[in-house]
């Protein structure tokens, strides 16, 4: 469960407590970051109508937020099934349109092509953008795998 409470006493960052939308004064970036952590928290736990309604409420304050906007894309494709891929797809490249190299946007986009739309050349691609991006380690070690597997389905 997320801490209601902040270290210092002060109650932690949520969608809840987030400040309102002043026109012109943009969000802290302490307390953006602190929102997306806890939508993160959510997705991961499964809880994900929190995880919606905290991502959501990070983009009414930063409409242009990939973070938010990815992992909206990822709760659709997951809790929408096959019927969903193609809205999520369109909604990773519209992220990926503000950041092409953000690389969950990636690597969600390239799992979505190749387990909803069976489409392993497209997938494949967006694989290897993460990996030409991504910086040696684990994440690049498993991307890489991965197109090695699905080369063999091809």
């Amino acid at each position: 469960m997320l801490p209601r409470e902040a270290p210092g006493g002060q109650e932690a960052p949520s969608a809840r407590n987030a400040p309102a939308v002043t026109p012109g004064k943009p969000l802290p970036p302490e307390m953006l970051h602190g929102m997306l952590q806890a939508a993160r928290a959510s997705l991961a736990q499964g809880r994900y109508s929190e995880a919606i309604a905290a991502y959501q409420a990070v983009l009414k304050r930063d409409p242009n937020n990939v973070d938010a906007t990815t992992h909206l894309a990822l709760i659709l494709a997951v809790g929408g099934g096959p019927e969903h891929a193609d809205r999520a797809l369109e909604i990773l490249d519209r992220a990926l349109t503000t950041d092409p190299s953000y690389l969950p946007a990636l690597l969600y986009r390239g799992q979505i092509l190749y387990e909803a739309k069976h489409d392993v050349a497209g997938a494949v691609r967006s694989w290897e953008k993460f990996v030409a991006l991504s910086p040696p380690g684990e994440d690049r070690d498993r991307v890489a795998k991965m197109i090695r597997e699905a080369q063999t389905k091809r």
